[in-house]
């Protein structure tokens, strides 16, 4: 598959969500969304959007400022990511 396909199959995927995800149709504008820092002394935020990162398949935005770099981390799971 091209690599512009996939993109546009990945934007599909995260603007229908599955039953899986959604109980329910919600709307939330942007700047209500509430984002909570993660780790205290670290500037980026997290942004819910569905799901418990902690238990299972979820949607989190996540806000860093300009020219910031993550310090050196690991994750414990796969995960999917899109810049914007």
């Amino acid at each position: 598959m091209p690599d512009h396909l996939k993109v546009i199959a990945l934007a599909v995927m995260l603007a229908v969500p599955g039953r899986a995800f959604a109980l329910e149709d919600s709307y939330l504008p942007a700047d209500k969304i509430p984002y909570v820092a993660e780790v205290p002394d670290q500037p980026h935020r997290l942004g819910p959007l569905w799901g418990e990162r902690a238990k299972g398949p979820a949607g989190t935005l996540l806000k860093v400022p300009g020219n910031w770099r993550a310090p050196v981390h690991a994750h414990t799971a796969d995960y999917r990511a899109v810049v914007i």
